[in-house]
């Protein structure tokens, strides 16, 4: 599900979300609908501490993020089908993923959906998940290559992906 704030609330924007015990659970970013607020979870937050990410936050404003160039699929899709790994939705034309041959989903002449590639590996790490692949990129700036051992169909193969800037 995506969605789009309607108004952004600089009064409140950025404060922080506290629980009835007065933890952290969060960082209000933005009003969604009449009805509610939009928070980012503490766990989203976290991964600023980095020295280079301060320090690009610092100098421009925002941190820019390095990622494959695709898009994947929700975790409880993939398991359905009691495959391990992370599927690929579609890939960006533009992208490092799409120079190296990354496959996305696609759709038969009957309506039907093949999985495109499915990750299994990142840099000699496991991937079991869209937070996995999330992880493995907060340690990479783009122009890094990535070496992804992916599944495609029943073939195993690694290939190397140069990241990107996806912000």
């Amino acid at each position: 599900m995506s969605f789009r704030p309607t108004r952004h609330h600089p009064g409140n924007s950025g404060g922080p979300l506290l629980d009835s015990a007065g933890l952290l659970i969060g960082m209000n970013t933005a009003i969604v609908s009449p009805s509610g607020a939009y928070a980012a979870s503490v766990s989203r937050c976290r991964w600023i501490p980095s020295a280079a990410s301060s320090r690009q936050l610092l100098a421009t404003g925002r941190v820019r993020r390095a990622g494959l160039g695709v898009r994947l699929v929700p975790d409880h899709i993939l398991a359905r089908y009691e495959q391990k790994g992370v599927a690929i939705l579609s890939v960006n034309p533009r992208s490092g993923a799409y120079k190296a041959g990354l496959r996305g989903c696609r759709q038969r002449t009957r309506g039907e959906f093949e999985f495109g590639d499915i990750l299994l590996e990142m840099d000699d790490s496991p991937v079991e998940s869209v937070a996995d692949v999330a992880a493995i990129m907060e340690r990479h700036q783009a122009g890094d290559a990535v070496k992804v051992v992916l599944l495609r169909g029943k073939e195993k193969m690694t290939i190397s992906v140069t990241l990107q800037n996806v912000d």
